[in-house]
């Protein structure tokens, strides 16, 4: 009797164990798929910023060709 009780508590905790490692991998797939999307979010960001960036430095020559030529007329 005593040998059965102890096997039921074995499956019992057993069954528990599995429970938790199954919560577990779960939350670390929960916590991948967040890692996944805040990277892709960083790397729009990172995107639109070099973008950003990209366009200031063109409008910037841009700008400094018009005050050339406004100067060379000046002249």
């Amino acid at each position: 009797m005593q040998f059965n009780r102890d096997l039921e508590d074995l499956k019992n905790k057993c069954r528990e164990q599995e429970s938790e490692c199954e919560r577990m991998q779960f939350r670390t797939q929960a916590t991948t798929d967040e890692n996944q999307k805040a990277q892709l979010k960083l790397e729009k960001k990172s995107n639109e910023v070099h973008q950003a960036m990209t366009e200031k430095v063109q409008l910037e020559n841009v700008v400094k060709s018009k005050d050339q030529m406004i100067d060379t007329l000046n002249r």
